[in-house]
């Protein structure tokens, strides 16, 4: 592995345990660098509904030779003799494999608010570059264990006009399931496109930001839309509200 390792060997018995150390000679020994061994578990099936892609699975090789995987090259060809394939390099860089960048926004002087359009992040470490795709304006975050864009929630809420009170219909325990800062619609909601915040969420219901407007009772359905959480501990990008970053009139962007 290119590591220098010492070795002492000693013998024991159940009266009077251990022997002394002897340390042979030489004391070291480096096992070379070398090759990593081949990837495990190497699968090729067809990507159903998709002409021009093939889906390839493997795993890591059980030995990396004494040094990090730097990246795994994946070859086609339409012959076994592989005498003109496309190659593709997949990098891996060792430092970054379970990394989560927290990225800081803030104004500059050509800049100033984003107020439209999308734009995207570009990260790079150790010589390699990674950009997103692009991100609308008003995009919020996502929380680290979330996907997709909404949800339809499976307890059953009961609204009151005028109220910010959120009651659950039978009584059902939300906590673990709502969230403070989970952005929530409602079927009977007055306007269809507006999204009311959670305050808080104690036992069998939740305290929103402000009163309900709309059909009083039991609302048919219930849907949240992911992201804006606002903390570090559910968001991976947050946002903070800083008039400096965004209108004072409008929410804080991601």
């Amino acid at each position: 592995t290119g590591k220098e390792y010492f070795v002492a060997v000693s013998a024991s018995n159940a009266v009077h345990g251990l022997s002394q150390r002897l340390i042979p000679l030489p004391s070291s020994v480096s096992p070379p660098l070398q090759a990593p061994e081949s990837p495990q578990h190497v699968a090729l099936s067809v990507n159903t509904g998709f002409s021009d892609s093939l889906i390839v699975d493997f795993d890591a090789p059980a030995s990396d030779g004494g040094s990090d995987i730097l990246f795994y090259r994946v070859e086609l060809d339409p012959t076994p003799s592989f005498d003109y394939p496309i190659v593709e390099d997949f990098h891996c860089p060792s430092n970054n494999r379970r990394t989560e960048w927290q990225i800081e926004t803030s104004t500059d002087d050509n800049g100033g608010v984003i107020s439209g359009g999308s734009f995207q992040l570009e990260l790079e470490v150790d010589g390699f570059t990674s950009i997103t795709a692009s991100i609308p304006y008003d995009a919020v975050a996502l929380a680290s264990n979330e996907t997709g864009i909404s949800e339809e929630l499976i307890p059953t809420f009961s609204t009151t006009t005028n109220s910010n009170v959120l009651a659950t219909m039978p009584p059902t325990s939300i906590e673990g399931i709502l969230f403070p800062g989970d952005r929530l619609r409602f079927s009977g909601q007055s306007m269809p496109y507006k999204h009311y915040h959670v305050l808080s969420v104690a036992g069998t219901s939740a305290t929103l930001t402000e009163g309900f407007i709309g059909d009083d009772g039991v609302q048919i359905s219930t849907t949240r839309y992911y992201g804006g959480r606002g903390s570090p501990l559910s968001s991976r990008i947050y946002c903070h509200l800083n008039e400096d970053l965004c209108p004072a009139d409008s929410e804080a962007k991601s």
